[in-house]
């Protein structure tokens, strides 16, 4: 796992001069595709963040955290686990040895669920018997029992098969949230609601194209604006770049910037790159862990499109605005985030 910068100990002066040091060696005539301006841009944040900031994107060990559950069983069953894995091992094809080492571990999660189940039957009479004696723990123990657990379980349910491999659980949020992204519309006044919608989204675009009216170039302004708006401390994206990776860059960055986007207006295309994001799964409250439908996704996006959706949202908001007040008023209703940037902004989809 690549730990997150912690940009309270970056040296500013030298985090924005590495900056500065690798920008005038671009020559941005040489730059033909946004992808590669963009990859130069990651590069020479990385590199400016990596002689700045102490262990930067440092490779961590994940260690598990929580309460500590182990018995004489748990230790003879992980003890007979690894002793299958590793003679496994030595002869990978052969199934019998591995319908062995799936059996010891099968043993260990069950002796670990026993003790779960043993900690969870003393935590309740602890709470039965300090309810009588001690109202302050007793109060404790019912704050503790309410929090949501925010770990996955050890069985997952996908397609009404449990599954307690950890690599095939991974497969199965994969193949579950690919599912949701490439969802068919079984209703058919819905359905008709998005073929009706994308027809008129394909006019719009055919539109904008034979008109060849050239998009607004991207100003210093705008993209100051942009950078400003950006919350710090949040994730940063699948490429490992975060806001505070612009924020605390020199002004001379800011005009690499505009020329990008620029680009991205002169292509008339949205490059794959800045599409992409990182999806996490959280659990909703009060729900079974073991069931993906229970989870809601919570993607991070790439940061460099949170500026240039910033930059395209002041542009829009003027213009949309009233005409949603307006179609609210004429019972016509509201139109959808999907339309109006379809509608706006179809050239760069």
């Amino acid at each position: 796992m690549v730990k997150r910068p912690d940009w309270r100990k970056c040296d500013k002066d030298r985090y924005q001069e590495a900056i500065t040091t690798k920008l005038k060696e671009i020559d941005l005539t040489a730059i033909k595709t946004t992808t590669e301006a963009i990859e130069n841009l990651e590069n020479i944040l990385h590199h400016a963040g990596n002689l700045s900031i102490p262990k930067y994107r440092k490779q961590s060990i994940v260690t598990t955290k929580g309460k500590s559950i182990w018995n004489q069983d748990i230790n003879n069953a992980s003890r007979k686990s690894k002793e299958a894995f590793y003679i496994w091992k030595q002869d990978i094809q052969n199934q019998e040895l591995k319908n062995e080492m799936h059996t010891a571990k099968r043993r260990l999660r069950s002796a670990q669920r026993r003790a779960h189940d043993s900690q969870r039957i003393a935590l309740t009479e602890k709470i039965m018997k300090s309810s009588q004696s001690d109202n302050k723990l007793f109060h404790k123990l019912i704050q503790n029992q309410r929090r949501s657990e925010t770990t996955h379980p050890d069985i997952m349910v996908f397609n009404k098969n449990a599954i307690d491999d950890p690599e095939k659980i991974s497969d199965g949020w994969r193949d579950y949230f690919l599912e949701l992204f490439n969802y068919v519309i079984e209703n058919k006044i819905d359905a008709e609601k998005l073929i009706l919608e994308k027809i008129q989204n394909e006019i719009i675009e055919s539109i904008e194209k034979e008109n060849l009216q050239p998009i607004e170039r991207a100003t210093v302004d705008e993209v100051q604006s942009s950078i400003c708006k950006m919350k710090t401390g949040k994730s940063p994206d699948v490429n490992g770049i975060s806001s505070e990776h612009f924020k605390y860059g020199p002004e001379e960055i800011v005009p690499f910037i505009v020329f990008i986007i620029n680009l991205i207006f002169d292509n008339l295309d949205v490059p794959e790159k800045i599409k992409s994001g990182t999806v996490t799964s959280v659990l909703k409250t009060g729900k079974d862990k073991m069931y993906p439908e229970n989870y809601r996704g919570i993607t991070v996006t790439n940061t460099f499109s949170t500026v240039l959706e910033s930059i395209l949202k002041d542009r829009i908001e003027p213009a949309l605005l009233p005409k949603q007040s307006t179609a609210w008023f004429h019972g016509k209703g509201i139109i959808t985030k999907y339309s109006v940037y379809c509608y706006t902004n179809s050239r760069l989809l």
